[in-house]
């Protein structure tokens, strides 16, 4: 895996716990999102699923998604 899909799957992972991070993490979680091209934790919450798995793709190289990260 090269560094830029590894940092993707460690934002990715981050967001499994946005709501336990503090307000300050939160908002360095959605700035380095941003910085990657990936949607902010607010923007994830208004796409599909179908949407999202593309711009994750698109955007990380990622061939698959991992299934039921949203389930």
């Amino acid at each position: 895996m090269n560094n830029t899909k590894h940092i993707c799957k460690l934002v990715d992972d981050l967001y499994w716990d946005y709501d336990r991070l503090s307000t300050s993490g939160q908002e360095t979680l959605d700035k380095l999102a941003k910085t990657l091209g990936l949607p902010t934790n607010e923007e994830v919450n208004k796409m599909s699923r179908d949407k999202l798995d593309n711009v994750l793709s698109e955007k990380c190289g990622w061939d698959e998604i991992v299934p039921g990260w949203n389930d």
